[in-house]
Parts: C-alpha cells; structure tokens; sequence
C-alpha cells in the first residue's frame, strides 16, 4: 500500500493537526454521496488499514485498499474545487 501526499497537502495537513491538537490518524473514506473520497482525522476502526507515510498515520476504511493503492493527496486553496484533491484517481 503506497499513499503519496504533495507537499501542499503535506502542509495543510499539518496545520490542520496543529490546529486541532491532535495527532489522530488521517482517515480516507467515501465522501458523502459515494462518488469521491474524503479525508478527516479519525480514530482507526476493526477492519482499517493503518498506512505510515513521512510523519502521517493514515487509516483505510476497510475494503478501500484496493482502491487507493498508488493514491496521491493534493490540497488546493482554489475556490472552485474541493481543498483535498486526488489527482491520479479514476
């Protein structure tokens, strides 16, 4: 299982664990609606798949592994999309 994060999304997730004060694992799940994925700090459930990558711990809701395999986060701060990104999914 390989996560890759950009180094704007690296940031942003940073800050975003500063600013929450926390260093709860990152969860990568089916956004509401079913159509993308999302990303949130979260405790890890049985059944998920804990990913390390640089100083983040990412949790994998159970049966997406497949699915984001390979997968790469970008954050953006463009009014028009969504802030985190995946730029290599299909």
């Amino acid at each position: 299982m390989r996560i890759d994060v950009t180094d704007a999304a690296r940031s942003e997730l940073k800050k975003l664990m500063e600013e929450k004060n926390t260093d709860k694992p990152i969860r990568i799940g089916v956004a509401s609606g079913g159509s993308s994925f999302d990303v949130f700090l979260d405790d890890a459930k049985d059944g998920d798949e804990i990913v390390k990558y640089d100083d983040f711990q990412f949790v994998i809701e159970d049966g997406l592994s497949q699915a984001v395999n390979m997968f790469k986060i970008d954050y953006s701060d463009s009014f028009c999309v969504t802030p985190f990104t995946w730029p290599n999914w299909i």
